[in-house]
């Protein structure tokens, strides 16, 4: 029988070396291995939560709602908050969420 491992005589560099890499190579695996495990599966609180998926008789269902009572500025003109004398600093963007944002709070444009 051949001794793969000499207990009698020290471990070389290049043996340790090979030694680490292999464990560290078994250890990675085992590690993307459990990852995938678990990016498989959904957690039970998601599917608490979860709605039910669409299909194309709710999504028309919608369509047909939408189209019958569209969503207007009026539709929702009860919720939207008094106005405010405030100044409104804008950074970034376009400036569409700046212009929807002054339309909703109703803020003469000079004041911003």
């Amino acid at each position: 029988m051949v001794d793969l491992l000499p207990l009698d005589q020290p471990l070389s560099p290049e043996k340790s070396a090979l030694g680490v890499v292999i464990v560290f190579l078994v250890l990675l695996i085992i590690y993307l291995v459990r990852l995938n495990q678990l990016l498989l599966g959904t957690p039970d609180e998601i599917n608490k939560v979860v709605q039910e998926p669409w299909t194309k008789e709710v999504l028309l269902e919608t369509y047909q709602r939408l189209e019958k009572n569209p969503i207007t500025t009026s539709s929702y003109a009860d919720r939207i908050p008094p106005k405010l004398d405030r100044r409104y600093i804008i950074t970034g963007g376009s400036g569409e969420n700046a212009s929807a944002e002054v339309v909703t709070t109703q803020t003469i444009p000079s004041k911003i």
